[in-house]
């Protein structure tokens, strides 16, 4: 199974990653945070994994672009995609903060 996961990190994700895990598993993991990802990326290889990582700044459209075609180079076609990014943003401050309203509308929505 070919499996795509952005937001590689949150609970959730890694939760069902290693559901997901065996010997016949192919992870293209996908997280702003490299320490953690990596973290990630070696339980799934002790349960049989093949994982390979990327670092992306979910905001940034170039870097997007060169996950994708990365995560298809490694994977070859993508049985499963899991987002699972996002942030969870102090509502009162956003209503109060449009700067901030709008950051957290690119990082969770665009």
């Amino acid at each position: 199974m070919n499996i795509l996961i952005i937001g590689a990190t949150s609970a959730i994700a890694s939760a069902c990653a290693k559901i997901w895990a065996n010997n016949e598993s192919k992870f293209f993991l996908v997280a702003r945070d490299l320490e953690k990802l990596t973290f990630i990326a070696d339980d799934l290889k002790v349960r049989g994994a093949e994982v390979e990582c990327f670092e992306l700044n979910v905001v940034d459209i170039k870097q997007q672009q060169q996950m994708l075609t990365k995560s298809l180079a490694f994977l070859h076609n993508i049985d499963i995609a899991l987002i699972a990014h996002g942030t969870l943003p102090n509502q009162a401050e956003c209503e109060k903060n449009i700067a901030l309203s709008l950051r957290e509308f690119n990082i969770n929505a665009v």
